[in-house]
């Protein structure tokens, strides 16, 4: 077996913000606020959260990728552990053209094949959301990634923040979570062993080669 991967979340992990919710500020702030609820009462899973909001927007493919990294910074240690050749997978409930757009922006050169994300069909300034996994809650199984990949590496480990990442993090053999926020909490209350972490910095300490 290989020795260790890393499974990393991308909104509010390696971008300071949620870049989904950051669009929707400036083009549809009502849309997302009321959606933002419904998604909160339970009322409707991630992947709709996201269908809802993305497909709400009317821009070409082009506009879109200059739209979704406006107002967005990438976490400055990110680079660094990339440029470490560790092996790193990025596993986003987002889009492809979230997580790509950003990553380009800030000069990251990661690999396509290793984003696990849903992905965006554009027609004209129509967009439309094809789900990488139509039966999960968040349309893309973290679950699943991991368990994939703890076949084939002694140690997974899983890097998040958010709602998205628990089942993820629930399989992982170690867990870093976003200090604050709701997975931390939910490894609180699951009693699922976890590191708290701010950024980057704090992993490359602990992953120095």
């Amino acid at each position: 077996m290989k020795k260790r991967i890393f499974l990393v979340d991308f909104d509010r992990t390696i971008s300071d913000r949620d870049t989904t919710a950051a669009i929707l500020e400036r083009h549809n702030p009502e849309l997302l606020l009321s959606t933002r609820k419904i998604f909160r009462n339970g009322e409707i899973d991630i992947k709709r959260y996201l269908q809802i909001l993305i497909e709400s927007l009317s821009m070409t493919e082009k506009e879109f990728e200059k739209e979704i990294s406006i107002g967005i910074e990438i976490d400055s240690f990110f680079k660094d552990f990339f440029q470490k050749n560790h092996e790193i997978r990025i596993v986003s409930a987002g889009t492809y053209h979230n997580v790509m757009s950003n990553l380009k922006k800030a000069g990251i050169e990661f690999p396509k094949e290793h984003i696990y994300s849903n992905i965006l069909k554009f027609h004209g300034k129509k967009i439309k959301v094809e789900f990488h996994d139509a039966d999960s809650f968040e349309g893309i199984c973290k679950k699943k990634v991991v368990e994939k990949y703890i076949e084939k590496y002694k140690e997974v480990v899983f890097i998040g923040d958010g709602s998205s990442d628990y089942y993820g993090a629930s399989k992982a053999h170690r867990v870093f979570a976003k200090r604050g926020l709701r997975l931390e909490e939910y490894c609180l209350a699951n009693n699922i062993e976890y590191t708290p972490y701010e950024s980057f910095e704090d992993i490359i300490k602990i992953y120095s080669i």
